[in-house]
């Protein structure tokens, strides 16, 4: 069985990121699944940002 996971980044090492960080968002914080997918996107995504902005 296959689990479709969004693609939001091109960069794999980042959205390697984004799986791992919604995954633990999800399993270990308690977070669902949808939560824990658009919190790991807020975070990757600011992660990304240069520092002052």
């Amino acid at each position: 069985m296959t689990i479709d996971q969004p693609i939001y980044f091109d960069d794999p090492a980042l959205q390697e990121g984004f799986d791992e960080r919604a995954a633990l968002l999800e399993f270990e914080a308690g977070f669902g699944r949808e939560e824990a997918e658009k919190q790991a996107l807020a975070e990757i995504t600011a992660s990304r940002l240069p520092e002052g902005e």
